[in-house]
């Protein structure tokens, strides 16, 4: 996963600890960050900075967080313009194609559209 300025994530590992600098997400209760940065360099060991929603920056590693804003086969998510909910079964480009619960069809929308339900 290529994380970009802008993408809204969750913390999904716990070897920072749990705190509100390092809000990790669990079934009950879910922070969520946004990138603020991305360092481009090899030597950076925490390249990708977050400010959370709570207000707290912190700066992490890309397999430390998931991102809401790249849905993957099999992901459940939201069209943000309806709130309908949806099954991803393809991706093509921009192009998210997913199976929507409300109709049964398959339909596609932009990836800018689309948000990632966490289960």
């Amino acid at each position: 996963m290529v994380l970009k300025h802008g993408d809204r994530v969750i913390l999904i590992t716990k070897r920072f600890g749990n705190s509100s600098s390092n809000p990790v997400s669990t079934k009950k209760k879910t922070i969520v960050g946004t990138v603020t940065r991305v360092q481009k360099y090899a030597d950076e060991l925490l390249p990708v900075t977050v400010k959370w929603d709570n207000g707290v920056y912190n700066t992490y590693g890309e397999k430390d967080l998931d991102c809401l804003s790249h849905p993957k086969i099999g992901d459940k998510i939201k069209d943000t313009r309806t709130n309908d909910i949806g099954i991803v079964t393809q991706l093509k480009g921009e192009k998210v194609y997913a199976k929507w619960i409300k109709d049964n069809l398959e339909l596609h929308i932009h990836i800018d559209d689309v948000e990632k339900i966490l289960v």
